[in-house]
């Protein structure tokens, strides 16, 4: 729960209400993030259940569509130490170019979050943006 309170100022400020294309620098934006870990005990003859989650929605200025994007844990204490590169889900469809991705990594002890995003523009090319924040 400390994560979200720290995340929701962050990540949830409003975008501009230029239209796609977008000019200037990306903003990216998270809404519906959710994070959930559990540890559960038992004997020391049964195995303990332990693991964390968080998802969320990206948008970006540039691009006409949302991206969600997930990741989950079993390494504890904190699940995620800012390791591993989780995917977010391929986009396809109208408006979205060959090649577009997104993917992020989070920290949990560091309280650091990136979220990177590939994307093309028509006549504008191949773009990819990198966030880095500290939470």
């Amino acid at each position: 729960m400390k994560l979200l309170a720290l995340l929701l100022p962050i990540f949830l400020f409003a975008t501009s209400s230029a239209s796609y294309p977008f000019e200037g620098k990306p903003v990216f934006t998270l809404k519906d993030i959710v994070y959930s870990s559990q540890i559960i005990y038992s004997t020391p003859a049964h195995l303990a259940v332990a693991d964390g989650h968080i998802e969320f929605n990206l948008t970006n200025s540039a691009v006409p569509y949302t991206t969600h994007c997930s990741g989950s844990s079993e390494w504890l204490y904190d699940f995620f130490y800012g390791n591993i590169v989780y995917i977010c889900d391929a986009r396809t469809g109208e408006g979205v170019a060959e090649g577009a991705s997104a993917n992020f990594t989070f920290s949990n002890p560091a309280g650091t979050f990136a979220v990177n995003q590939t994307w093309s523009e028509p006549g504008r090319g191949h773009n990819e943006c990198y966030e880095h924040l500290s939470v």
